[in-house]
């Protein structure tokens, strides 16, 4: 099958990926691409530096004492792509008690994949927005590019100059993905090639997937050919005035899209994402109380807010019927749900949660996601137990 995507130039957007064939939906996440990142760097001690996976035990490099890895194949891999030019960097900066960031060792990493050319074409295809940033940002990436070069010159690399700095950054600014784990959670930060072209909307036709370092870009719903493929860059439970403020803040640019220009006030005002955030915070602390019951009920209660999450304009609600939109929030408040039905014995409700949890989620993880893994064998265990009682 021909390739379903193409990168574009459309004015005043930039490069963006459209769709080179009507793109179906689907009942199972089909991706419209994948691919391995450009460059990656972890942002917590439990994640592997290999698959970007976490694990509760992972093996230190000797060396460097700096990079861990889930194993020796992942270790050797990280080593051939890009450790062995950074290792002995590493351990010099370890013993002065120094730790670069993620966001340092992500530059390091991406600039050293093109040789130390901030001209390469893996890098001026990202787009920037470096004459639009303000004065505070310009500020902390001219100290970080004091110790961008001091890496950089010990790795035996030119160092740059202000104004390549200043860009740089700004490409990683607007260009970086968070890389999430099976719980939703952000485990590193990643440059794709590709994936980098797609732009943003706050009512998406796409979604990004992670399996391990891979990511894909999965359809929410049916992309007419032609049309230009679409991802949230930010939290879709918020106002529209949050996120305008945010992607201003963080990528330099005013989001136009149907929901924020449209649609989006009426949703908000029916569903207050400032509503949803306190329950859901509320839930996690009764969750932790161990007062499963109520956790319960306040998560049922919440259901409809999920609206927040339609990449479309949701139907009005009907009494009795919960929302199920394509999204991996929603997916994973159903999950909950049929977790604490199962704590409290209620197998068919478990059940049935699981159920809807496992419907959203095959619609947008991939097929090897751990977290649909363990949703669908979750969904299994209640239909057994469902069976088993009779109920």
């Amino acid at each position: 099958m021909t390739s379903a995507y193409e990168v574009t130039q459309v004015i005043e957007r930039g490069r963006c990926l459209t769709a080179s064939r009507q793109i179906p939906a689907t009942s199972e996440a089909q991706p419209i691409l994948e691919e391995d990142p450009l460059a990656h760097s972890v942002t917590r001690e439990d994640v592997c530096d290999g698959c970007l996976k976490p694990f509760e035990k992972l093996q230190v490099c000797t060396q460097c004492k700096f990079a861990s890895y889930c194993g020796t194949a992942c270790q050797a891999s990280a080593w051939k792509s890009h450790h062995k030019r950074e290792c002995k960097l590493f351990a010099e900066l370890g013993s002065r008690n120094i730790k670069p960031t993620p966001t340092l060792v992500l530059t390091h990493r991406l600039l050293v994949s093109c040789k130390g050319n901030p001209d390469h074409e893996n890098l001026t295809e990202l787009c920037h927005h470096e004459p639009s940033l303000r004065q505070e940002t310009r500020d902390m990436y001219l100290q970080l590019g004091v110790l961008l070069n001091g890496m950089l010159k010990a790795t035996g690399y030119q160092e740059l100059t202000s104004r390549q700095v200043m860009i740089l950054f700004a490409r990683l600014q607007a260009n970086s993905f968070s890389v999430l784990d099976p719980e939703l959670q952000t485990c590193a930060y990643a440059v794709y090639r590709t994936a980098s072209t797609v732009n943003h909307s706050c009512s998406p036709n796409a979604i990004a997937a992670f399996s391990g370092k891979r990511l894909a870009i999965v359809p929410l719903r049916e992309v007419a050919q032609g049309a230009e493929i679409t991802i949230s860059y930010v939290e879709l439970a918020s106002t529209g005035e949050s996120r305008r403020a945010e992607l201003l803040s963080q990528y330099n640019f005013t989001c136009r899209c149907p929901r924020c220009e449209q649609w989006g006030a009426e949703l908000e005002q029916a569903y207050p994402p400032a509503v949803l955030a306190e329950g859901q915070t509320a839930i996690s602390t009764l969750i932790a109380q161990q007062d499963y019951g109520e956790a319960l009920a306040k998560a049922v209660a919440f259901l409809p807010y999920l609206n927040l999450y339609a990449a479309e304009k949701p139907a009005p609600p009907r009494k009795g019927v919960a929302p199920l939109p394509a999204h991996p929030s929603a997916g994973m408040h159903y999950f909950n749900i049929a977790k604490l039905r199962w704590h409290l014995d209620m197998i068919p409700g478990a059940f049935e949660a699981a159920d809807a949890a496992a419907s959203i989620l095959r619609k947008t993880q991939l097929k090897d996601s751990e977290l649909l893994r363990s949703v669908v064998e979750f969904r299994n265990q209640t239909y057994q137990a469902k069976c088993e009682s009779g109920a």
